[in-house]
């Protein structure tokens, strides 16, 4: 069993965009969010993620406390 946050992103205007994701040792990576689905999680051992909104504005989302991962909600069939 597990319990978790669920923080979903538009896929709209953010698939195949560039993020920052922060790990838990405090190495950054410049990347992007996946285009395609895929049954795997795209990032792991996450403290943070940050990416453009629109132009001009980047929104982070930071979570302490606990290791956290992203998964491509897009890939099961109650997205």
């Amino acid at each position: 069993n597990r319990c978790g946050f669920c923080i979903l992103h538009p896929i709209a205007g953010l698939a195949g965009s560039p993020i920052t994701v922060e790990h838990t040792d405090g190495s950054v990576v410049e990347t992007k969010l996946p285009q395609l689905i895929d049954p795997w999680q795209p990032f792991k051992d996450l403290r943070a993620i940050t990416h453009e909104v629109r132009p001009g504005v980047t929104a982070e989302c930071r979570m302490e406390g606990d290791v956290f991962e992203m998964e491509d909600q897009r890939n099961w069939s109650d997205a």
